[in-house]
């Protein structure tokens, strides 16, 4: 109601007067703001994000390739672990005898 909203205005302006008088008593007036002019400049941020959909939209893809090409990374180096180990209880591989092992890191990440 009207009532409500005028009761609303005068206790805030009322609690930012004070406030505004309470500054330069404190700090024998080395602080202190002009209510009327800073008043006029108080913005309330009413959107819940300033970033648009389209830029979440494009991390949410992002983070979801990125988790993929970590999972696919762990898997190529579990299967390449197995190979490893049952070559070396073999003792030799296609090419031969195994001598020396290869990193196989595909990606790194962070």
């Amino acid at each position: 109601s009207l009532q409500r909203a005028v009761a609303f205005f005068v206790l805030f302006h009322e609690l930012g007067k004070r406030v505004a008088d309470f500054w330069p008593r404190v700090s024998f007036g080395m602080l202190g703001y002009s209510i009327g002019r800073t008043h006029s400049i108080m913005r309330i941020a009413t959107t819940a994000s300033p970033v648009s959909g389209a830029d979440i939209r494009r991390r949410m893809q992002d983070m979801a390739l990125l988790h993929n090409l970590i999972n696919f990374r762990r898997g190529l180096n579990a299967m390449v672990a197995k190979w490893r180990k049952r070559r070396e209880l073999e003792g030799t591989t296609s090419l031969g005898k195994v001598e020396s092992h290869t990193d196989f890191r595909m990606i790194e990440v962070l």
